[in-house]
Order: C-alpha cells, then structure tokens, then sequence
C-alpha cells in the first residue's frame, strides 16, 4: 500500500506508536503518535537520553520491528502492512544499516564481509562482486586488510569494513546506530568523516542514532527524542 505521491520522500511515519506489554495486562509506552518525514539525500539525526527509545525507532523506521499502531512508509511502501519476508525483500539493495558494534562475520575476511552483500543482491553480476568491495575497501582506506579476519583488525578498521558494506551495494537509505560508540575521539572523527563523505559521494538518505551531539548537529536535521515524541534542534 501506497500511503505517499511524495516521490522526494524517502522515509515517512505518522501517528506511530510503539507499546510495550507488561505484567497484569498494562503496557509501556515507547513512542506516541510519532511523525516524521525525510527526503531523499538528507542526514538525519536523533538524539535522546538512554532509555527513550531512539533504537527501537530505528529498528521500526528500517522494518526490522513492527509498530503497535501508525504508519512507516519506505521508499512510498507502507512497510507497517508487511511481514517480514516482504519487508526484508524490499530493503534488500537498498538499505545498508552500520552498528556500534560493527556486527561483522568473524569468520569471514574484510573483503568477503564486503562481497556478503552484493551475493544476496539480484541485480549485482557474479564477475562484478569481487572488484566492487575491493574499490569499496578502498574507498575507507584499507587495501591492505582485504584477508583480514576481524579479530585481527581495530575497532576504527573493523567499522572501515562495515561502511564499506554498508555503501557498497550504494543503498538508497542508511540507518546508522551509534556508529562511533565503541571508538575513540580521534578514531571516531575520522569514521565520521568517511561516513559523511560516502553519504554525500552517493547520495544517500542517512538516519543516525547518536548520544553525540557535536555530532548530530553536522546533520541536515537534528532530533531530541523526548516524551515518545521528536522534537526538532535548532
């Protein structure tokens, strides 16, 4: 179902709200009557303090949970009236997430982390896979770690190889969760300016959760997640 003509509309919610159920049939509200609309190329981001839901909001604006009511609208496809399959199918190619923590195969190298998934993706050709992660592994600085396993790399280069994943099948959105969490000052500004500049190289809509505000204000727009509901920051 269509519930958008906007076509410079990206990511689109209304009335969304979230419950949790608690003991003796009462619940926990999580997010109340929540709207938001972002446009294609965009950077946003939310803020909040622990506790006020801004993962689980990611999670259901990526289709990843599933709202207690309200609409979520993905690429002008209500995803709230989808299972799981469908809504997996439609990111497919067109969604790249990156975590805090990385959230790599351990058993795969650097670069096949990166192939994974472009060999999941229906439009990718066989004998192109390859040569795309490599420039992609590139494109963050790390022509030299393509065998890498995981444990065999840092904090900074492990999240090098999850940007490059995530860009690599060139998404049309990205859902960014605390993605300098587990690095340090120095380490995380420079993620941050790769993440920026594959943002804009690309053209892709970017939502990001983060407990950084310095950081949430280098985004076209910044949220505060207070209440159940968002709150735009000048």
């Amino acid at each position: 179902m269509v519930y958008t003509d906007n076509n410079n509309i990206a990511l689109e919610t209304k009335d969304l709200c979230k419950k949790i159920p608690l003991a003796a049939g009462s619940s926990l509200n999580i997010l109340h009557n929540l709207s938001l609309s972002v446009a294609y190329a965009t950077s946003v981001a939310i803020t909040g303090t622990s506790g006020s839901g801004k993962t689980t909001l990611l999670g259901l604006l990526a289709g990843l949970d599933i709202p207690t009511s309200g609409r979520i609208c993905l690429f002008e496809q209500d995803i709230s009236q989808l299972n799981e399959d469908e809504r997996a199918a439609l990111r497919l190619g067109k969604v790249g997430f990156v975590f805090q923590s990385f959230h790599l195969m351990d058993n795969l190298s650097a670069l096949e982390n990166v192939m994974l998934p472009l060999e999941l993706s229906t439009t990718t050709r066989s004998g192109e896979i390859k040569e795309l992660a490599i420039s992609a592994l590139e494109s963050v600085g790390l022509p030299d770690r393509l065998e890498h396993l995981p444990k065999r790399l840092s904090g900074g280069e492990q999240q090098r190889v999850a940007l490059a994943r995530a860009f690599v099948s060139q998404p049309k959105i990205l859902f960014a969760d605390e993605p300098t969490g587990n690095l340090d000052q120095e380490t995380g500004d420079e993620i941050i300016e790769l993440l920026f500049g594959l943002q804009k190289q690309y053209q892709t809509t970017l939502v990001m959760v983060t407990h950084d505000k310095d950081l949430a204000s280098q985004c076209d727009v910044h949220y505060t997640l207070q209440n159940h509901q968002l709150v735009v920051q000048a």
